[in-house]
């Protein structure tokens, strides 16, 4: 839909608004979605619509990928299937296409949709990320009135978006997705407030930063011609676009390279020089966390090391008392466990990262009632008859001489002592749950 140039210059601004390595999968799917949207639905320039087919098998994997991009943008993306519809010569060769792509792109996630929508309808699920209260909800999503080089390209691009909206391919396209993913907001926080469920409405400013940005490049690179024309500038270097890209790249890869990058460069210097920065993102938790053996990799100051978790331990533990080829239901009071052994966890740590599926709260409420046995022997045998399915072995903190901790609202600290060995009867003392 555009030249080489113009495409990575649209492309770039994606690790701008979304600098979280980990979330490696969220970034491609935010890269896709834009050109995937007006590629399939809309009505691009020189015939360049996708086949229905390589349209389906994008989405069916940004499905897999991350499908909130796709619900975010989903209202923008019906009014401009409509619009496309009505303007089309052949509306019912156009509604097959549509359709094709739908069905391509359901049969591709199936194995992911069909588990969970039965999942859903038999036992029923409770998407606990909706009520999670932090991540950005209370920012404002106007990044264009930011005073930031991206506030001024995503400016640009509302300007552009008004004053083209009608003359140029990408004009109306753009403008129905902002308007939808804005749409998207609004009515999450209307959730929000009367139901208490946000919808994710704090991952929108990604998607929405990112329409506003292509369209500031592609406000510049279609009105940069006509400015030159108008101040009778005859002779513009042959390399100055090429220049442009080059400064984006530049840009892009230096902002990226210090979100990215543990601790970052210091700022008093001005050169980098490796630093121990006591915030600490989630690359430095690369290089502090303890590897299963006991030691640490070397590139790490010791006195910023995550402290230690007896990984083998608790694999040769378990393996002396229930062979080494089992995969035990554990309960676990810190889920460094699980980067390393393949077991099935029965419940996660944070409410706000359990999987819709897992039906947290109702795995919680089954360990508030085991907690309450205190008689060893009871509790074993309570503890195999536990709702959804038996727990065979627990990684507790002690916390006292005579208390055994799993708490789920904070991860182990420095100085929580977290002990390796299942529990058995006769050595568990107590299973308490703190106050609130």
């Amino acid at each position: 839909m555009a030249p080489g140039p113009l495409a990575l210059a649209l492309s770039l601004p994606v690790l701008l608004f979304f600098s979280l390595p980990e979330k490696a999968f969220e970034i491609l799917a935010l890269t896709v979605f834009i050109p995937w949207a007006i590629a399939t639905f809309g009505d691009p320039p020189r015939g360049r619509r996708l086949h229905w087919l390589p349209a389906g098998l994008i989405g069916g994997l940004s499905i897999l990928l991350y499908w909130a991009f796709i619900m975010f943008g989903a209202l923008g993306v019906l009014a401009l299937a409509v619009l496309t519809w009505r303007a089309s010569p052949e509306r019912a060769r156009y509604v097959r296409h549509v359709a094709l792509t739908i069905v391509v792109a359901l049969v591709v996630a199936s194995w992911y949709l069909i588990p969970y929508l039965g999942w859903g309808l038999m036992h029923g699920s409770s998407q606990v990320e909706y009520q999670y209260q932090g991540g950005g909800i209370q920012d404002s999503p106007l990044l264009f009135l930011a005073p930031t080089p991206l506030g001024v390209l995503a400016l640009i691009g509302v300007i552009g978006l008004v004053w083209w909206r009608g003359r140029v391919w990408w004009g109306k396209p753009l403008l129905l997705l902002t308007g939808g993913i804005y749409a998207y907001w609004l009515l999450g926080l209307a959730s929000f407030i009367l139901a208490n469920h946000h919808l994710l409405l704090q991952d929108t400013p990604r998607l929405t930063g990112l329409v506003l940005a292509a369209a500031g490049v592609l406000t510049i690179a279609h009105t940069a011609p006509g400015i030159v024309r108008r101040l009778s500038i005859r002779t513009v270097p042959a390399g100055l676009p090429a220049l442009a890209v080059c400064l984006l790249v530049t840009w892009t890869a230096f902002t990226a390279w210090q979100a990215w990058m543990p601790g970052g460069p210091p700022s008093a210097t001005g050169l980098y020089q490796p630093a121990v920065n006591p915030e600490r993102n989630d690359t430095t938790a690369a290089f502090i966390a303890q590897l299963p053996d006991g030691s640490y990799p070397r590139a790490a100051p010791a006195s910023i090391r995550n402290p230690p978790f007896p990984t083998d331990p608790i694999q040769k533990d378990v393996a002396s008392v229930l062979g080494t080829s089992a995969a035990p239901v554990t309960l676990s009071a810190s889920e460094q466990l699980f980067a390393f052994v393949n077991w099935p966890g029965y419940i996660g740590v944070t409410k706000g990262a359990a999987g819709i599926d897992t039906n947290w709260p109702a795995r919680y409420a089954a360990l508030r009632k085991l907690s309450r046995v205190t008689d060893p022997a009871a509790f074993s045998a309570a503890a195999a008859r536990i709702a959804f399915g038996p727990i065979d072995v627990f990684i507790l903190q002690r916390t006292s001489p005579a208390r055994w901790t799993w708490q789920p609202r904070r991860l182990p600290g420095p100085r929580d002592h977290l002990h390796p060995r299942p529990v058995q009867p006769g050595r568990l003392h107590r299973l308490h749950q703190p106050a609130g």
